[in-house]
């Protein structure tokens, strides 16, 4: 009965174990968007989680040390993915984990409970806890893929390691419990308080500092608004002169076609042609109405202004209504996106103008159907140029004082939706971007 019983403990510590570690493992791969794509990434996965679950069966001293080594080891083996979004995201799964542990810590002080009843209360209580942490996870894990790539990413990150140690620190007095000293139980449980504490102070910085990005982001937007409605109002008084001088136009055209002086004729239509129907300042805008999505239509307006002013020759096109985004696809990823790509063909115009170049712009956005979307711009570019495999790796750039982080930001982009294609082409002196957005092949 009494060997019944201890394979029954056994088994339950291993399956617990287990379950721990394979939580930690999904947490690290699902919030880090990381997939396993060849066999070596499975076989690293596999490897991890029974070294981990070896290690943790050992004891609750040793279930730290498996923590530890899994976020060690996980974060060197996919650190292309960016050290701070993989650590990040690792660490997020143990803090759950962590807190965990201390439940387990307060039910085995339960009086009067065997051995036998406490390993399978932690069974049954892992089993619910990390299924429910794992619908938590999914729920929030656009939030925390945010919080780990947005400005404030390294305060968030360093709140997250904070949290890691204090919580470390508090298993491992819990484990030493009887031999700790009260001002070592005193002092970790107050660095768990403060941990909790920065986060408090966190976010009410960070609710203060979005609430200054929407008052901003509107401001921009207002004044976008009012130079939009100076260009109609505009338009529709150059658009009343025509019609008021039409009539002349027409009878002077007339006179000079009966009178068989066809080249003042001629001469007359270039005059006018040149002053009012050739117009860069009228066609500033041109097919913007037909963009519907707000926050698509502001970010082209911006930046047609933009290059308006940098007096960059350009044309835009889009000939249908384009009133929603197919897809899962994010309205602020397909903005920043464009805006990207906008600013790209912007800059190397300019240092094209520089070299006494001759810039241009060329930009399109097409959706023949609700459940797809084009996108296409293109620049002259400076003789010389590297081919665009080059352009799209992250660190390289042409434009002194630049980072070259712009277009492999959108390879960044592009990896969360399977629906989203970005290609890139350098051809005849022209850089050429296009983008895709197919519903249809993505189901």
């Amino acid at each position: 009965m009494e060997e019944i019983k201890l394979y029954i403990e056994l088994i339950s510590g291993l399956l617990s174990a287990a379950i721990s570690v394979v939580y930690d493992v999904y947490v690290g791969y699902h919030l880090a968007e990381i997939k396993l794509t060849g066999w070596r990434d499975r076989i690293f996965a596999f490897g991890l989680c029974v070294l981990a679950i070896l290690i943790a069966i050992q004891g609750r001293w040793e279930t730290n040390v498996a923590s530890l080594m899994e976020l060690i080891l996980f974060t060197w083996y996919y650190r292309k993915y960016g050290l701070l979004k993989v650590s990040g995201s690792f660490m997020g799964g143990l803090l759950i984990d962590f807190l965990y542990d201390l439940i387990i810590v307060f039910l085995q002080k339960i009086p009067n409970i065997s051995d036998l009843m406490s390993s399978l209360c932690t069974l049954g209580l892992s089993i619910v806890y990390y299924s429910l942490c794992v619908l938590l996870i999914k729920h929030f894990q656009r939030w925390l893929l945010q919080r780990l790539k947005d400005q404030c990413r390294k305060i968030f990150w360093s709140l997250l390691a904070y949290s890691f140690c204090s919580m470390m620190a508090v298993n491992l007095v819990n484990v030493f419990l009887d031999e700790a000293k009260p001002s070592v139980i005193v002092y970790s449980y107050l660095s768990l308080g403060q941990a909790a504490f920065s986060w408090i102070i966190y976010y009410a910085l960070r609710k203060a500092e979005d609430a200054r990005v929407r008052n901003q982001v509107q401001q921009q937007k207002q004044k976008e608004l009012e130079e939009y409605a100076d260009y109609l109002e505009q338009s529709e008084d150059n658009l009343r002169a025509f019609r008021h001088d039409y009539r002349n136009l027409l009878n002077s055209l007339k006179v000079s076609a009966a009178e068989g002086n066809v080249q003042e004729l001629l001469d007359k239509l270039e005059r006018y042609s040149a002053e009012n129907l050739d117009s860069q300042a009228l066609l500033k805008y041109k097919d913007a109405n037909h963009i519907q999505v707000k926050t698509l239509k502001s970010i082209i307006i911006t930046k047609l202004n933009a290059i308006y002013q940098a007096g960059i020759p350009y044309d835009f096109e889009c000939r249908q209504i384009i009133a929603s985004i197919p897809g899962h696809v994010d309205e602020l990823d397909l903005v920043r996106v464009i805006g990207i790509a906008f600013d790209n063909a912007l800059e190397e115009s300019q240092s094209l103008s520089e070299r006494n170049g001759h810039p241009e712009i060329q930009a399109m956005l097409y959706q023949e159907t609700t459940d797809s979307l084009e996108f296409e711009i293109r620049n002259k570019i400076v003789q010389g140029k590297r081919q665009h495999t080059n352009l799209a790796t992250k660190g390289f750039t042409t434009k002194t004082g630049h980072q070259g982080l712009g277009l492999a930001n959108l390879q960044d982009i592009e990896q969360k939706y399977s629906e989203l294609d970005i290609s890139y082409n350098v051809s005849d002196g022209w850089f050429d971007l296009y983008l895709t957005i197919d519903q249809e092949e993505d189901e």
